[in-house]
């Protein structure tokens, strides 16, 4: 790291490091890290602890609890800006898109990307999710988009990054450093 921070100053580059985990094995060290090294974790959350748990298998059944108990420290211990959570929508997504978001709001997440799954790595095994019916989605973000205008009308800030993503490709000259719609 800290050769890659010297190339970068010297440059005059921005560089940020993120660290992507389910946050299972997290602990005191670890934070104390990305406290020193000022890195970002990333991390999988797919909704609430039923949705998690069913897409994010792990003996014990306890996915969605070491998530969020990790999602909790890391808020406390770096600061809610240097935690974010992306979720993989699958089958078992497309009538839960309240609960999905409303769990993000719970958490004091105020960014949810309504992504389409793509179709690699474990997508593509049977139970990946990746063959729902794209009507079924395009109704999900539809009605997730929806919701996250009205949360921000009440006075809750949510941002949907595809959205954002898109209006900023679209408003723009800056990359939106999403590589899925780089072209």
């Amino acid at each position: 790291m800290a050769e890659a921070k010297r190339i970068n100053t010297d440059h005059g580059k921005d560089l940020a490091f993120v660290i992507a985990t389910n946050l299972a094995l997290l602990n005191d060290d670890i934070l104390q890290f990305c406290v020193d090294e000022k890195v970002y974790i990333s991390t999988s959350l797919d909704g609430p602890a039923d949705l998690h748990n069913h897409n994010r298998r792990r003996p014990g059944q306890d996915s969605w609890q070491k998530t969020v108990a990790g999602i909790r420290q890391v808020q406390d211990r770096l600061g809610p800006d240097r935690v974010s959570a992306l979720m993989t929508t699958t089958e078992a997504s497309l009538d839960r898109v309240h609960d999905i978001i409303d769990t993000y709001a719970d958490l004091g997440l105020h960014n949810v990307f309504l992504r389409p799954i793509s179709p690699y790595g474990f997508a593509l095994r049977p139970r990946g999710g990746a063959g729902y019916d794209i009507e079924r989605w395009l109704r999900f973000y539809d009605t997730g988009l929806d919701y996250v205008i009205d949360l921000n009308r009440r006075g809750l800030p949510m941002v949907e990054s595809y959205a954002a993503i898109i209006a900023r490709k679209m408003f723009s000259n800056e990359d939106a450093g999403y590589v899925d719609l780089t072209s």
